[in-house]
């Protein structure tokens, strides 16, 4: 049986019947939101966390955590990290089980992969696919985070959002830093710029910027210096194609004001004054069907680093990076 993921978030107590839970997708800050919920709703129940390849590895692992019962909790709580269809057979055979519950937590899996297709068809399991949030699910995770600070706005909601790639792991990390800071204070845009130092420490932003600007000598000085770990890849590609999607809005709205400042102007979220130039300077050395091939070249390659386990996700985010910068040149 399926299940919404924002409705799991507001009422755990959906879950309640399902002994077995699937929670699968690409976004992990969901899934380990999920993970804790689970955790603290249950702190009277054992909590007992595994790998898939420990309990392949040893065939009765699991079997023994089912059937070993504390004398003193309720039924325990198995989470198992880094499912694939390689445990459909253990968890078919134990659909029935009712000692214990057990949450499974995947990565993105196919429309054909059996373990999904199991879940989403047997009534007693719970599957809850975890999408990357859009900007109305971040919204809500934001304000629903950010209730006890004053001031909080929709021109806050929104810098928030933009400035974190649309990275729910990332706005997490920015929450707990406003939390500490504005919790006896009015929030306010411009010490909230100055507390996350995004200006002076958000690298991948200027290396995104100069890229698109085709701004060769700031791009070759900056990523020089950079160091793309394996963890950073989606921030650097969610932000290129956020970037780029929204150009793409900027050129359709252009083709009736014939006049990219006033497009730029109409753009919703709006654009923080302090960017606007960086993003009227790209907007002209872009045209739109280069625009177009690139947000599919950047969706193709966030794909691949997601299906991918052979392969350097820093590499290629590197020469995506590169390209995009050799092609201004070509498209002005």
């Amino acid at each position: 049986m399926i299940f919404k993921s924002y409705l799991v978030e507001n009422d755990l107590s959906l879950l309640k019947d399902k002994n077995i839970i699937l929670l699968y997708g690409e976004n992990t800050g969901l899934k380990d939101d999920l993970k804790r919920n689970i955790i603290e709703n249950n702190i009277n129940r054992e909590i007992i966390k595994l790998n898939q390849d420990d309990i392949l590895k040893n065939n009765f692992l699991l079997d023994n955590e089912i059937m070993n019962l504390s004398l003193f909790n309720n039924k325990k709580i198995i989470l198992i990290d880094n499912i694939t269809d390689k445990f459909f057979n253990l968890i078919e055979k134990n659909v029935k089980q009712d000692n214990c519950k057990i949450c499974l937590f995947s990565g993105a899996l196919e429309k054909k992969s059996k373990l999904r297709n199991l879940f989403e068809k047997e009534k007693s399991l719970g599957v809850i696919p975890c999408y990357e949030d859009n900007e109305i699910t971040l919204r809500n995770y934001i304000k629903n985070h950010l209730k006890n600070i004053k001031g909080l706005n929709q021109e806050i909601i929104n810098f928030i959002i933009d400035n974190s790639n649309k990275s729910r792991d990332k706005i997490k990390n920015e929450l707990n830093k406003i939390i500490v800071y504005f919790i006896e204070k009015q929030i306010n845009i411009l010490e909230l710029r100055q507390l996350l130092n995004l200006d002076e420490n958000d690298n991948s932003q200027k290396l995104r910027d100069a890229a698109i600007l085709g701004d060769k000598k700031l791009f070759n000085e900056l990523i020089s210096k950079t160091q793309i770990s394996e963890q950073d890849n989606m921030i650097y590609i969610r932000g290129l194609l956020n970037q780029f999607v929204r150009l793409a809005e900027i050129h359709e709205i252009n083709i009736t004001k014939k006049n990219l400042t006033q497009s730029i102007e109409s753009l919703n979220p709006r654009v923080f004054w302090k960017d606007k130039p960086i993003i009227l300077g790209q907007a002209n050395k872009w045209k739109i069907s280069k625009i177009k091939t690139t947000i599919d070249e950047l969706t193709n390659a966030e794909i691949l680093i997601k299906t991918s386990t052979d392969i350097r996700g820093s590499e290629i985010t590197k020469k995506l990076l590169i390209d995009i910068c050799n092609k201004v040149s070509s498209v002005a």
